[in-house]
């Protein structure tokens, strides 16, 4: 049994039927400024000159449907635990309040580009979530019953309460109408590089070796300024890596033209002039898909309607992980997307998870007239069966299907993810033949090549001779006649299509 002492002090905060209604302002605004305003104060006014990398969010003043729903969801969030708090001990309200966070977050919540790869974790965005709404909903009754209790009487918290009640909403107004921090429109070229040319020269295996022109069929172009990519080490495009750099990696490789996924921000931010500032750079070797992870329909849909010609295809979207249990392949959103694909008549590239088969083939069969270009290894066994079934389906082999050294691609280290293929090449290059050669050769049309780069490092010189190497080892052991095909061909004939 608990001293008595700490059992007091214990119960001392429970909230009790006389926990008083000045509570709800209180907690109102306290929730509301760290639910809303502290991030909208990161991006806009750089309150921490050390986040190098801020949050993406609306203000809440971006639209009156805006401000009234979320002042109203805040309200009744206030209301609500004013009512728990005085009925049930605060413990349990502790959990109801993490309960209910996690709850909206994972379920509920339309994506924002701070939740991008936060949520692809699941025990890190629990972890943060739950500190998150800890901090909105119960710190809030922790400060408040401290308070009134220094304070002692209650004519002393009438007094106190409406002086800072007014001091927090005159800043909380302030905050939402100070200008905002201008965004600066930053070119993503870079300076101009000469040394672009490199000799083919294997180090790694004898051969045979595939020679002639590739087709990158799998290239994330590096994320815009301002986004974050929580536990992955994701390069920012015209900071970390530039186009001039892309194009002389291309050019080196002898790779012609790339099939690349670019993520905006949001429909009136700086990206979609990033974007077209991309395809101008690099011309008609560019083919370049609209990745729509942090956007809705509407978004995407305006996106596509004032950039005419700018996308040629949506994607990648990847359905693996927690992502796929936050937005399942056949939710409404993602249906939403691929009503949107067959609107504009464009293809759609994503990534199908673990188990997944049977709601992929239900896609497959209410969209026949929209084209689908999966890749991953979680599905690499599958399509065999899944082309022979269905004609509207393409599928990329990339490092996600070719090397993916249980995650080292991706999460690295680096060293160790070069040391480990380079021991293994001719292993792991003798094992793909075996499962992709006949499969291709029976599908010749249909099967395309790519990196699939993602990580700062993947973008890397050491890396670049390597994926070439393997990729022309790869491609030299197929079937002479579907070589090209598989190389470049197939992926221009799917595409340029969508130019014209």
């Amino acid at each position: 049994m608990l001293p008595a002492t700490c059992h007091n002090a214990f119960m001392s905060f429970q909230g009790g039927a006389l926990l008083s209604k000045w509570f709800i302002p209180f907690l109102f605004l306290w929730s509301i400024s760290v639910g809303e305003m502290f991030p909208v104060c990161v991006e806009n006014f750089n309150c921490f000159p050390e986040v190098v990398d801020p949050w993406t969010k609306e203000t809440l003043v971006a639209s009156p449907e805006r401000f009234f729903s979320v002042v109203i969801f805040y309200l009744l969030i206030a209301v609500s635990f004013w009512f728990l708090y005085r009925k049930f001990h605060w413990p349990l309200v502790l959990l109801i309040a993490v309960a209910f966070g996690l709850t909206k977050e994972f379920l509920f919540k339309s994506p924002e580009p701070s939740d991008l790869f936060l949520t692809r974790e699941l025990f890190g965005a629990t972890a943060f979530y739950t500190l998150a709404w800890s901090a909105m909903l119960f710190l809030p009754f922790l400060l408040f019953k401290g308070v009134s209790r220094i304070l002692g009487n209650r004519r002393k918290i009438k007094t106190a309460v409406p002086i800072v009640l007014s001091l927090a909403f005159l800043l909380f107004i302030a905050g939402h109408f100070f200008p905002q921090r201008p965004e600066e429109s930053v070119s993503a070229v870079g300076s101009a590089l000469t040394d672009c040319q490199r000799k083919f020269t294997p180090t790694v295996s004898n051969g045979p070796y595939y020679t002639g022109e590739l087709f990158d069929s799998h290239y994330h172009i590096p994320i815009p300024p301002g986004m974050r990519a929580m536990f992955m080490d994701t390069p920012t495009l015209g900071k970390d890596i530039t186009l001039s750099q892309i194009r002389c990696t291309l050019d080196k490789e002898g790779v012609e033209n790339v099939l690349a996924f670019y993520m905006p921000k949001k429909t009136d931010r700086l990206s979609i002039p990033q974007a077209a500032e991309i395809k101008q750079y690099l011309g008609n070797r560019l083919y370049l898909f609209i990745s729509p992870a942090i956007l809705n329909g509407a978004e995407l849909e305006k996106i596509l309607n004032e950039n005419p010609g700018l996308f040629i295809g949506i994607g990648e979207i990847g359905f693996y992980e927690i992502i796929n249990f936050l937005k399942p392949i056949d939710s409404r959103w993602a249906k939403n997307i691929y009503q949107i694909a067959t609107k504009h008549n464009l293809p759609v590239m994503f990534h199908p998870g673990d188990n997944q088969l049977d709601k992929l083939e239900k896609i497959l069969q209410q969209f026949p007239q929209t084209t689908f270009i999966l890749h991953g290894h979680e599905m690499e066994r599958k399509m065999d069966e899944l082309m022979g079934k269905y004609s509207n389906i393409y599928y990329s082999i990339d490092s996600a299907s070719l090397y993916p050294l249980r995650g080292k691609f991706i999460f690295g280290p680096k060293e160790e993810f070069l040391a480990e293929f380079k021991k293994d090449f001719k292993a792991i290059l003798e094992e793909k033949v075996s499962l992709w050669k006949d499969t291709i050769s029976r599908y010749p049309d249909r099967f395309m090549w790519g990196t699939d780069r993602s990580v700062k490092w993947n973008y890397s010189e050491e890396m670049s001779v390597l994926m070439e190497e393997f990729a022309r080892a790869f491609i030299g052991r197929l079937d002479p006649a579907v070589q090209e095909k598989f190389a470049y061909q197939n992926a221009q004939k799917l595409l340029k299509k969508q130019k014209e």
